[in-house]
Order: structure tokens, then C-alpha cells, then sequence
């Protein structure tokens, strides 16, 4: 019962201050990262993220984009889901 508590007070200690100021919910939650910027792969930052092209390409089809080349940015959230930002017609 103690470790339930412990870990559900630590939860709010260190979540509550990351909600009410920006810059401390950016070193708590991290912040978004590109991956993909105008047809370019950002290889280092899908090496640290341990994140493949097919992921970025499975959340590409998920809205309909066939193509890499339909894509002008490709975000990696800071909750772990890939935003698509298509290029404009």
C-alpha cells in the first residue's frame, strides 16, 4: 500500500508543476520532434527515438497520404503519436 502511495505522490509532485509552466512540462513530458521535413529523413533523431520509416509511413496511410512526397513534416509527440502535416494543393 505504501509503494501505491509513494509512486501516486511522486506522480502528482512531479506532473502538477509540468502542466502549469511550459518550461517545466519540457523537461518533464520532453517536447515534439520532427522526423520528417520536406521530403527529408532526420536520421539522428529517428536513431535516438529508435523510430522507423515504416511508422512514419503506417501514420502517413492512417489519413489517406500514400506518398512521402504528400508529406511536408512528419512529428513525433511528445505522448508518442506521429502528427502528419501534408503539403498544402
Amino acid at each position: 500500500m505504501c509503494a501505491v502511495i509513494t509512486v501516486g505522490l511522486l506522480h502528482r509532485l512531479i506532473s502538477g508543476p509540468g502542466e502549469r509552466h511550459a518550461r517545466v512540462g519540457a523537461i518533464v513530458h520532453g517536447l515534439p520532434l520532427v522526423v520528417l521535413q520536406n521530403g527529408q529523413w532526420q536520421r539522428e533523431v529517428m536513431r535516438k527515438m529508435r523510430l522507423q520509416e515504416a511508422d512514419v509511413m503506417a501514420a502517413a496511410r492512417a489519413q489517406g497520404l500514400r506518398t512521402m512526397d504528400q508529406i511536408k513534416y512528419a512529428i513525433l509527440e511528445r505522448q508518442g503519436g506521429i502528427s502528419i502535416i501534408k503539403h498544402s494543393s
